[in-house]
């Protein structure tokens, strides 16, 4: 009985994994924040933080890996800041080490 036990457990594991993907998802596009007049607004990059966050479990739970395509993508999305450059660059320079820094990603 313990093998079945265990298989339920996973896709029950599974199935809230999936559901936070869609609750991130809902959150990230639910504002008007992505007609931001420039990517590295503050607002813009907590949206930047659940797509990456949303990345993030797909990827652990599917073992497919899509973030360098995410980040080619945003790499069109040019700063204001001259600072800033890309999306990219945001992404990768600000972003993602407050993330890692602050959860276990």
């Amino acid at each position: 009985m313990e093998p079945k036990k265990n298989i339920y457990n996973q896709n029950l594991n599974t199935a809230f994994q999936l559901l936070e993907i869609e609750r991130l998802c809902l959150n990230m596009f639910s504002s008007y924040i992505w007609q931001s007049r420039d990517i590295s607004s503050s607002r813009v990059q907590q949206n930047l933080k659940l797509a990456l966050m949303a990345i993030y479990t797909l990827e652990r739970i599917s073992g497919i890996y899509i973030l360098n395509n995410f980040l080619e993508i945003l790499e069109e999305a040019i700063s204001n800041n001259p600072h800033i450059g890309d999306g990219r660059f945001l992404v990768e320079h600000y972003i993602l080490p407050k993330l890692k820094k602050s959860s276990s990603i």
